[in-house]
Parts: C-alpha cells; sequence; structure tokens
C-alpha cells in the first residue's frame, strides 16, 4: 500500500507548530512574571523606605541606628533610589545636628573633646562609605559636627555652608570639587585628604593640618590659616590663595611655585620654604 509521504511532513509541520506555540506561550508568561516581580520588589522597596523613614523619628537611638543602616542597605539593593536615600540621610544630619550658639566649647580643650551624637555620627559613616562613583551631593550646611570622624570618607561634591566642623578628623578623605563657605574649620586634620578643585571661601582654618593633602586647583579666599601647617602638600596646578591670613602657618616643606598668592597677610612667624621669595603683604581684605 502506497503512503503519501506529505502526512509525515504536515506532521512535523504541525508538531513544530505546537513547540512554536508552547515557546509563545511561555514567553509570554515570562514577562507577565517579570513584570509582577518588579512590581513586588519596588512595593517592597517602597515599604522598607517608608518604615525606615518612620523609625528615624522613634525616641530610641538604637532604633534611629538601625533605620540608618536600613537606608545603607536600600542604596545597595536599589541603586535607583541612591540619591533619594543621601538626600534623607543628609537632612537627618541636619535636622539633629544643627549649628546653633553653643556648638563648640570656648575651652579649646574641652571642644577639642566634643563629638557628634552616635546616630549623627553613624549617619555620617554610612555617607562617608558612598561608593567612589558616586555623583550625589552631600549638604551638611548649618551643622554642628565638631570632632566628627570622617576618616577616608567620600565626600566628593561636598556642600558646606554655616557649619562648625572644628576638630574634625578627616585624613585621607576624598572631598574634590567640595564648596565651603562661611564655616569653621579649625584643627581640622586633612592628613593626606583630596581637596582638588576645591572651593572655600569666609572661613576660619586656623591651626589646620594639611600635610600631604592635595590642593591642586584649590581656590581659597578670605580664609584664617593661621597656624596652619603644611607639609609635602600637593600644589600641582595652579592653587589660589586669595586674602588669606597666614600668621604663623608652616610652609617650609612644599613647593608653592604654582600658587597664585593675592593679598596674603602674614608675618616674622610664618616660615616658607628655602629660598622662595614671600609674596608681597596684601592691604588686607574685608571678610563677609
Amino acid at each position: 500500500m502506497l503512503v503519501w509521504d506529505g502526512w509525515l511532513k504536515l506532521g512535523a509541520v504541525v508538531a513544530a507548530a505546537g513547540v512554536l506555540g508552547g515557546l509563545w506561550f511561555t514567553a509570554g508568561t515570562l514577562v507577565v512574571t517579570n513584570k509582577q516581580y518588579g512590581i513586588t520588589e519596588r512595593t517592597e522597596v517602597t515599604n522598607r523606605f517608608a518604615q525606615a523613614i518612620t523609625q528615624l523619628g522613634n525616641e530610641s537611638v538604637d532604633v534611629r541606628l538601625g533605620a540608618i543602616y536600613q537606608l545603607e542597605r536600600l542604596t545597595i539593593d536599589s541603586p535607583r533610589d541612591r540619591q533619594v536615600i543621601f538626600e534623607t540621610i543628609s537632612a537627618y544630619i541636619r535636622t539633629h545636628a544643627q549649628r546653633r550658639p553653643e556648638c563648640r566649647p570656648d575651652d579649646q580643650s574641652e571642644a577639642r573633646l566634643k563629638k557628634p551624637p552616635e546616630d549623627v555620627q553613624s549617619a555620617l559613616t554610612v555617607i562617608g562609605r558612598r561608593s567612589k562613583d558616586s555623583l550625589d551631593n552631600i549638604d551638611l550646611s548649618r551643622t554642628c559636627l565638631v570632632g566628627a570622624k570622617l576618616i577616608g570618607a567620600n565626600l566628593d561634591g561636598l556642600v558646606v555652608r554655616d557649619a562648625d566642623l572644628s576638630y574634625a578628623d578627616l585624613r585621607g578623605a576624598f572631598m574634590y570639587r567640595s564648596e565651603i563657605s562661611r564655616s569653621s574649620l579649625d584643627g581640622v586634620v586633612f592628613g593626606n585628604a583630596n581637596l582638588r578643585a576645591a572651593r572655600i571661601t569666609n572661613s576660619s582654618m586656623v591651626r589646620t593640618v594639611f600635610t600631604k593633602a592635595d590642593l591642586t586647583y584649590a581656590f581659597i579666599d578670605r580664609v584664617d590659616l593661621n597656624g596652619s601647617a603644611f607639609a609635602d602638600t600637593i600644589f600641582l596646578g595652579a592653587s589660589i590663595f586669595n586674602c588669606t591670613q597666614l600668621a604663623g602657618a608652616r610652609l617650609e616643606r612644599n613647593e608653592l611655585s604654582r600658587i597664585i598668592f593675592g593679598d596674603v597677610l602674614y608675618g616674622p612667624s610664618t616660615t616658607w620654604p628655602k629660598d622662595f621669595k614671600p609674596p608681597p603683604l596684601g592691604p588686607g581684605c574685608e571678610y563677609s
């Protein structure tokens, strides 16, 4: 008996169509499942964020600490929300460490011993642990952060206005393109800190330490640097020191040829590198 081989071909076509149909159904199911998973994931992130915000207002410092670290975890689990989360943490610091007249004790020995509250210091630590590729600007204006520890912190794009960070430890901090104005940073240790392209204006930085700090392309205007120490400080590009006070400043162990000095004030106690011709004394500038 003859068998038409077309049946075999037709059967193969039908089988293939069945397989393709199954694949289409599976792919469609996966798309729906992925969308549902995405919605579930966003809902979970939203709930975790809302819970952390609520806990930040708790009276218990332990609960607030837990909320701060929960927010840090969210920056890892949900990178798309990182900017909002760091803005929230910054706002928490500004609220819980507001600068007031009693921010820094008049007695210098007492001021050196002062530290931020535990929750504020933890929030600062979380901000300082940001990834190096982070582009989020951190605003710590109008804060009292005397004695804060920010060793090796990533403070890229830091904005500080009308704040007091006196005696803070900023050794090794990354402060590229930071903006600091109308603030007190007396006694701060900037050893090995990256202050490239930083802009510091109308501020007090008395007895501040800049050992091995990078001040390449920094702009320093109307800043009191009396008694500050510069040793092996990096000035690879044109750094501008305008209307600065340098009485008692130690500058002898530095290459200063790339610095542009304008209207600087200094005295006999200021030490300069050997064979370096000090800039002309300026008439002084008004501080605002």
